[in-house]
């Protein structure tokens, strides 16, 4: 018979492949006897099997451990499908359901195993050449040497200021206590009458010795 529809594996173990449905009845499961093997360990041996009724093709899940879904949702006995319906084999094995336009012999999968070759894949459009820019010169303003104002304006520096400050105060207090001691003793040589006792010679009508 002619092939009117055909899987078309979206991921999974020979994601990209294509198989024409020209079988009344076949097999999907991980063992090689299948017509469609899926090399993947969350797929029975012996998963599922699809059978046509009249003109379409009925999906029917032969009691596999992790299960047959239409569309997310799990077989709990036999499914009609319909053109652009996705069953999924296990947990990541994804099977498209589609018709076949055009000619049913331009492309034909016997087997998928895991080692099969890449998906075909579209080229990337060609990159269209952009215009040539030239890159923008920042620009940068010349040393000009600062005037003699800018010098002139510029604070005096407090560190020493400060520092000739409390040395002139220090220096202050020592000439303030030197006097003072000075009119101290001045005070004590006077009250006590010490002229003579410190310098007889220095002062008139003292004694000599």
């Amino acid at each position: 018979m002619s092939a009117t529809y055909q899987l078309v594996i979206r991921s999974g173990a020979g994601a990209g492949k294509v198989l024409p449905l020209d079988k009344t009845e076949l097999h999907v499961g991980r063992d090689v006897t299948n017509d469609l093997v899926i090399s993947d360990e969350k797929v029975s041996r012996r998963h599922a099997r699809l059978y046509t009724e009249g003109d379409q093709y009925v999906v029917e899940d032969l009691g596999s451990t992790n299960g047959t879904f239409i569309n997310g949702a799990r077989l709990s006995g036999p499914h009609l499908l319909r053109a652009g319906e996705q069953i999924t084999f296990g947990e990541t094995s994804i099977v498209s359901y589609e018709r076949i336009e055009g000619d049913p012999n331009a492309t034909v999968m016997s087997t998928i195993s895991s080692s099969a070759s890449a998906p075909n894949m579209v080229p990337p459009p060609a990159a269209i050449p952009q215009p040539h820019k030239q890159p923008q010169q920042s620009y940068i303003a010349p040393d000009v040497p600062l005037a003699r104002d800018d010098f002139e304006a510029a604070p005096p520096r407090s560190a020493p200021k400060k520092k000739t400050n409390t040395l002139l105060i220090v220096i202050v207090i020592i000439i303030v206590l030197f006097i003072c001691l000075c009119g101290v003793i001045f005070w004590m040589i006077d009250s006590n009458n010490l002229y003579c006792t410190i310098a007889p010679s220095l002062f008139p009508g003292c004694p000599t010795p």
